[in-house]
């Protein structure tokens, strides 16, 4: 299987971090690349936890052809090993596969990147191929926006309407913001809603990358919910060749009663629909979350399935596993003092990309 690979499969290495123009040209010709493919992602990621991208694109394609590209990140870490990601912290970063070179074709050319990086794992995030072995598959949802803001707001649950309205009435105003104060706004509110889950939050210079890269560039924005001059919810959302993606929500659980999270979002679907965005990414939920399944679907969005697979060199073998979103470390983490939880989420994260 692999050894067909080598002499098949016409993949180049091409350094992201070096050579990001080129890269992301590369990226954008392919219609369902998403922001982590791009170098911005592995940017962020660099810069934040220094994992390494291994990207490579299909060489020799004409001008106007899609390329094949696949973008593959190593996470090394003295606690779980050395691993290949594709991609770290992302719901979802596919094989994007072209005309000559099929998934099954770049999924052994990544097996042989990992054999030759020493890798215990490797780790594809949303794949289509049958042939794959699946080892964790979530809900997804994806709100088309064509027709406008008005059509689309039409296409809302009533109980998700009649939330915007509450907040309307209630004052909260919600603003577009690319700034690197919004950012660390948001970043106040995401800790809170990180210990009402239950769970601890990414470091700050992690979200300031993300402003860095992405928001600050133009790739994304910050939506800030306010009553009066306190900040009460605000979500990040990524834009990336007119389709986008709701990456994080927050809010103050003080002013949940007033909806100011519904006002967030939907004051982020409204800037897409003017940007002409064609679609929004609600981002992956666990199968048995059916509270947060509900609410996607409740925003009028359409459910699929995303699966992840997942290789094991020692074993060689694809690997099964459990989803862990929810278990003891949640009551443990509501109950910790939030200056801890951030030191904690500061060790673990390099450890479970």
């Amino acid at each position: 299987m692999i050894a067909a690979a080598r002499e098949e499969t016409t993949l180049q290495s091409i350094d992201p971090l070096d050579e990001a123009g080129r890269w992301d040209e590369l990226v954008r010709k392919h219609p369902q690349a998403s922001i982590f493919h791009s170098s911005a992602w592995a940017r962020v990621l660099w810069e934040t936890y220094r994992f390494r991208p291994f990207f490579y694109a299909e060489a020799a394609r004409e001008e106007k052809q899609a390329p094949a590209i696949l973008a593959l990140v190593e996470a090394e870490s003295w606690v779980t090993g050395r691993r290949g990601v594709s991609a770290p912290f992302a719901d979802e970063c596919s094989i994007l596969p072209s005309s000559n070179v099929s998934i099954p074709k770049a999924w052994d050319f990544a097996l042989r990147v990992g054999e030759k990086r020493n890798w215990r794992t490797i780790e594809v995030r949303g794949v289509s191929e049958e042939s794959l072995g699946m080892s964790l598959e979530f809900y997804q949802h994806t709100l088309p926006l064509f027709g406008g803001a008005a059509r689309v707001f039409e296409g809302f649950d009533s109980s998700v309407r009649r939330a915007i309205r509450k907040a309307e009435r209630s004052g909260i105003i919600t603003t577009i913001e690319r700034t690197e104060e919004a950012m660390r706004t948001y970043y106040q509110l995401h800790c809170l809603t990180r210990k009402k889950h239950g769970l601890p939050p990414q470091p700050l210079r992690f979200f300031l990358e993300i402003w860095r890269q992405i928001v600050g560039p133009g790739l994304g924005f910050v939506t800030i919910a306010r009553l009066g001059k306190n900040a009460v919810a605000g979500a990040v959302f990524f834009e990336f060749q007119r389709r986008a993606l709701y990456k994080y929500g927050a809010s103050d659980p003080a002013a949940d009663c007033l909806r100011p999270s519904n006002h967030a979002m939907w004051s982020g679907i409204s800037e897409l629909c003017e940007r002409g965005a064609t679609e929004l990414s609600f981002g992956r939920s666990s199968l048995h979350n059916s509270g947060l399944r509900q609410y996607k679907l409740g925003w009028g969005s359409q459910e699929s399935r995303l699966r992840y697979t997942k290789w094991n060199f020692g074993t060689n073998r694809f690997v099964q596993e459990t989803d862990r979103s929810t278990g003891w470390q949640n009551a443990f983490f509501r109950k910790c003092p939030k200056a801890a939880a951030r030191m904690i989420g500061r060790f673990i994260y390099p450890h479970i990309a």
